[in-house]
Formats: C-alpha cells, structure tokens, sequence
C-alpha cells in the first residue's frame, strides 16, 4: 500500500472512530438528561421528529470538518425544530407563534445561509484541493492552463462546453441558480482520475460526461437530489471522475 493510501486509510480510520464515540456520548447525554428529570414528554415528543435527520447530518459533517454544510445543516435542524417545540410548549417564547413559522421567518434562514457562504469565501481556506496538490483558484477564473475548471454563480445561470485535453477536475459553487456543464470533449490523463467538487444551495447542476467514463460519486444532500441517467457506467474504464458533491434543497443530473 502506498504512503498517500495509508495516509487515506488512516484519516478515513479516525474519522470514523469520532463519528462512533460522538454517537455514543450524545446517546449517553439523552439517558443522563432523561434519567435527571429535564426530558420531560413535550421535549421528547418534539426530539424525535424529522428535523433529528438534519441535525444528525450536521454532526457528521462537524466530525469530518465539513464546516460550511455542517453549519447551515444544524441552522436549518434549529429553524424547522422550533416551532415544533412552540407548538407543544408555547410558554418558552409567547412572543413567537409556532402557526405559520417557516412561511413568516423563512427569509431568516436563507439570509443565515448566505451570510455562512459569504464568509466562508472570504475567510476560508480550500484544504481539500491543498491535498491533492491543486492551486487555489482566483474568482474570475473559469479554466485555468493546469486543467482545472472554476465556476460560481449566485442568482444566475451558466451553460458552459469545456474544451480540456488535460482535464483533471474542477470546483463549481450554485447559490439560488443552475449550471450546465459539458465535459464530452473533455479528455482525462491517462491513468490519473479527476475529482469535481459541487456544492449546491437552492439551485440545480446538469453535468454531461463521455459515456466511456468511470463515475464515482460522493454526495452529502439535505432534501435534494442526485441522480445518475447515464445508460451505463464502465466500471472497468481507465478514465474516472469522482464528483464530491454537497446540496440543500437541490438537485444534481448526470448524463451522457
């Protein structure tokens, strides 16, 4: 095995033990708080409903650093939970009425959202592409020499056919828009793989992929979607693109 696999292997190995142990202490953190008396019936009832899935999701992605995701995952478990809880328990906040709470503050949660994205561009740092060697790309690029594709779009569309002879892979980010990217004439090194990142917010992403191409995916959705319409995928292939991709209330295509 080589250093770069083990490396993978052992990162994967750690993650994993903390996302186990983190489960474990937030089940004995409930026992303990309902053997104490401060889980009462309306607090129970109002913990296992389906906001628990989004704060579950939050959690994992915490664990493993995926801090923007992770953020807006637990803001948006937090939004649809509290009027859940005011509705059993109105006492806790009387000047807030849970009837009608997501169609009268809905704006707040989108607004949270935007805020994290917006910080997360000028504060962050893009570690994941650092690992495998890729340059830090600047705003206006779309397509850079080194065969890499960039493309960030707020409140808009992009429809785009890329000509790359030495694609290795690309990053596009979707806020409150849609993309259309065409990568049928683009061309994988030999015996290299490429790895496209997509990170979706309200908004909808169409890829088109050679057919002769292995396709491996990896997607972290919150009431989105993503689906394959490919005929068939050549697992066997010597050319692979592995999409890493993170949604919320979005959705993604593939075809051929």
């Amino acid at each position: 095995m080589s250093n770069e696999n083990q490396t993978k292997h052992s990162c994967n190995s750690r993650k994993g033990i903390i996302t186990f142990w983190s489960i474990v202490l937030i089940v004995v953190l409930f026992f303990f708080l309902k053997n104490a008396g401060l889980l009462t019936s309306v607090y129970l009832s109002t913990l296992f409903t389906w906001p628990l899935i989004l704060f579950i999701i939050s959690i994992v992605c915490l664990i493993h650093r995926e801090w923007v995701f992770g953020i807006i995952s637990l803001a948006a478990a937090k939004f649809f939970w509290l009027p859940i809880l005011l509705k059993d328990a109105p006492e806790l906040c009387p000047c807030i009425s849970a009837d009608g709470f997501v169609h009268r503050y809905w704006y707040l949660l989108v607004a949270f959202i935007a805020i994290v994205i917006i910080l997360q561009h000028i504060f962050g740092k893009e570690n994941r592409w650092e690992k495998h060697g890729w340059k830090k790309f600047h705003s206006n690029f779309q397509e850079d020499k080194e065969g890499y594709l960039k493309s960030s779009i707020v409140f808009s569309r992009n429809e785009k056919i890329y000509l790359n002879e030495n694609f290795k892979g690309g990053k596009f980010e979707t806020v409150f828009g849609s993309q259309e990217i065409d990568l049928r004439k683009c061309i994988i090194p030999k015996g290299e793989k490429a790895y496209l990142e997509l990170s979706i917010v309200f908004g909808s992403c169409t890829i088109w992929i050679p057919e002769e191409w292995n396709l491996k995916t990896n997607s972290k959705n919150v009431f989105s979607s993503f689906d394959n319409k490919r005929a068939q995928n050549p697992e066997n292939a010597e050319d692979m693109l592995v999409i890493n991709s993170e949604c919320v209330f979005s959705n993604i295509e593939i075809r051929s």
